[in-house]
């Protein structure tokens, strides 16, 4: 089969594409475009790489090699065997699930539960016809279901995503998914179900948190554009710049029309492919081979799997369905460590976890974890933050990075809890994590971590906002705002930084 598709493999001949970039607002040459992404027989588009196509034993082979060699993409062709999964199609998804409502996103509308049957016939039809516009590309409505439940545990699961998570086996093994060594509560959505019609799709991005992933199609084509993590910045930052043309080009009634394009028309795919891809296509075939950007087509029971750092935009070319995961593979542990305490999931209450899962991988894989260099940059340092997973020594943070992520990792003094959050004694606080510090003149202070004061500070008063309006009212600073307490605080954790608070005695 592999070298059937290779022979089967249809190049975009130059002379099938205007030479020159599409002037802004030239609706036709977008049309042309999009006609050519759109057509899935068309595998490779003109100056890119052909994707590896492997079998699961080879795939396997390679997940299997030294973690030091960086993985590449590839799709596996029969990833899905064994799947029930793998024999739905659209009648039968719409049978199973119609009455199902699941998420649906749209650049343009707030994001909202549909019903899937509802979605299919009104939103989603395999043969729906792209719209555009003087200066867009329309951007169809994309059903993305976060999937919960299953073995990790992770909530409650619906009976419609449990039949879907009974309906496949994640193809990642246990020890290559660094990830399942967390508290599974306090993991982030990393799994999903996705659906799209003709046209729909996600754009130029990079997966959070430096996670790889990879996404099974069930039914439909999808057409992938994968640029390596050593791509030029100034091309991923392409997209704001042909779409601001398009802005600056609009004149009169298209004015707000060419407004709206730069700001929404980057979100969708079918306004990435329509209007920033022709740039960078006149350009790719200069590219040096190993720079060059991989597209493929990707078919009905096959496995793409997407490396972390590799930025990637997919459109769909009929309506399609789709399984994917985020996993954080070992060879990517700098990265992945580097999101997890740089971000740590937009969520306050995972601190405590991430210690934990960084002593979880050190125990799976010695050779990794180095516990004198910093969580962020990965440099050497002896300095730690000791509010957290005391135990495990602490998150290892060198003074630039502490200072410059005060906000996540900052402590406040026992009197800034109750000038800055209103909290005391009284509200449990001596119940927090917290370190005594000595200073110059020998004073001693109780530090805890902000975040575990925020935390304490929504269990008591409903809201960090809240507890911040009365210690407001109690220190007499009527003017003041919640945006400035905040900047405030921010600052206060600075001072402390500099001041030696982490540094290890």
């Amino acid at each position: 089969r592999n070298s059937l598709l290779r022979l089967l493999t249809c190049v975009i001949d130059a002379t099938m594409v205007p030479n020159d970039s599409p002037a802004p607002g030239n609706s036709a040459i977008v049309r042309a475009e999009m006609a050519l992404v759109l057509d899935k027989s068309i595998a490779l588009l003109s100056g890119t790489r052909p994707i590896d196509r492997v079998t699961q034993t080879e795939c396997d082979a390679r997940h299997a090699q030294d973690v030091a060699q960086p993985m590449q993409p590839m799709i596996v062709e029969d990833g899905c065997a064994g799947w029930d999964a793998e024999h739905w199609t659209e009648e039968q998804f719409r049978s199973d699930f119609g009455d199902a409502n699941f998420m649906v996103h749209s650049s343009t509308e707030d994001s909202a539960p549909m019903a899937v049957g509802h979605f299919m016939d009104d939103h989603a039809k395999s043969n729906a016809t792209v719209q555009y516009d003087s200066v867009g590309t329309e951007d169809p409505m994309y059903l993305f279901e976060t999937l919960i439940g299953g073995k990790d545990g992770s909530g409650p699961s619906s009976p419609a995503h449990m039949r879907i998570l009974n309906s496949y086996t994640d193809p990642i093994p246990d020890r290559l998914d660094m990830l399942r060594l967390s508290n599974q509560g306090s993991r982030p959505g990393y799994r999903w179900l996705l659906l799209g019609g003709r046209g729909s799709g996600t754009k130029l991005h990079i997966d959070p948190f430096g996670t790889s992933a990879w996404n099974a199609l069930l039914f439909g084509a999808k057409r992938w554009v994968l640029f390596p993590p050593s791509t030029p910045q100034e091309w991923i930052d392409a997209p704001g710049t042909a779409l601001s043309e398009m802005a600056n080009a609009a004149k009169g009634s298209d004015a707000t029309l060419g407004e709206e394009a730069a700001s929404n028309g980057s979100s969708g795919a079918s306004g990435w492919f329509g209007h920033v891809w022709p740039r960078y296509r006149d350009s790719v075939e200069e590219l040096p081979e190993h720079l060059r950007p991989i597209s493929c087509v990707q078919m009905p029971g096959e496995i793409i799997y997407v490396p972390s750092g590799w930025h990637h935009t997919v459109i769909n070319t009929e309506l399609s369905a789709a399984l994917t995961e985020n996993y954080a593979d070992p060879r990517n542990y700098i990265a992945v460590r580097r999101g997890l305490f740089g971000n740590l999931w937009g969520s306050l209450e995972h601190l405590d976890s991430a210690c934990d899962w960084n002593a979880a991988v050190g125990r799976v894989y010695p050779g990794l974890v180095q516990p004198s260099r910093c969580v962020l940059c990965d440099t050497e340092t002896t300095q730690r933050i000791r509010l957290l997973s005391v135990e495990n020594g602490g998150r290892v943070v060198c003074q630039a990075c502490a200072e410059a992520t005060s906000h996540y990792h900052g402590a406040l003094s026992a009197a800034d809890a109750y000038r800055r959050l209103h909290l005391s004694h009284s509200d449990d606080l001596q119940e927090l994590p917290s370190l005594w510090h000595k200073n110059g003149q020998g004073v001693l202070t109780q530090y805890f971590m902000r975040a575990h004061l925020h935390e304490l500070a929504e269990e008591v008063y409903g809201s960090v906002q809240d507890a911040r309006a009365l210690a407001r009212d109690e220190r007499g600073a009527k003017d003041d705002t919640d945006e400035m307490d905040n900047e405030t605080e921010k600052e206060l954790c600075s001072q402390y930084v500099r001041a030696g608070v982490y540094r290890m005695e």
